[in-house]
């Protein structure tokens, strides 16, 4: 891709946080992301991608205390005008080789039984469905846990 960007934030100045924000808004609804997002950013991982200095993608992670060598993918979300181009694929390989290269052996998820198009996409790189955790947000809003192996 031609003028991209892979970047780790480790600290959102607040025009940035706004930004951030309203994108997960228009894609998730309203939520805690400007209680979230500065949190990952400075005691997990946030990782965004840029195409032409836009953003088009986001994700957080954090380690999990089972496993040292473990993360858990919190969120992963592409900008609603350039899904389906692959860059979803590219930015989650970016993320894997950034998690292997930091020595983590094991990616853990939990995606909505619904959302087909991100199952797709996970199990093109590469995780495998383990198990659908009933009531993960409450009464009939279960999760399917996906893993990778690194």
């Amino acid at each position: 891709m031609k003028n991209e960007e892979f970047v780790r934030l480790t600290e959102i100045d607040p025009q940035l946080l706004d930004i951030l924000c309203k994108i997960e808004n228009d894609l998730f609804g309203s939520g805690d992301t400007y209680f979230t997002l500065p949190m990952f950013s400075k005691w997990g991982r946030f990782y965004i991608y840029k195409i032409n200095k836009c953003i088009v993608a986001g994700s957080q992670l954090i380690k999990t205390f089972d496993d040292e060598q473990s993360v858990y993918l919190y969120g992963l979300w592409v900008v609603e005008k350039y899904r389906r181009k692959g860059i979803g694929k590219v930015f989650l390989d970016k993320i894997i080789n950034k998690m292997k290269e930091e020595g983590i052996v094991k990616i853990q998820l939990t995606v909505s039984p619904k959302n087909t198009e991100a199952i797709s996409l996970y199990k093109k790189a590469g995780f495998n469905k383990k198990e659908l955790i009933k009531n993960f947000y409450g009464n009939n809003k279960g999760r399917i846990l996906m893993i990778r192996t690194l």
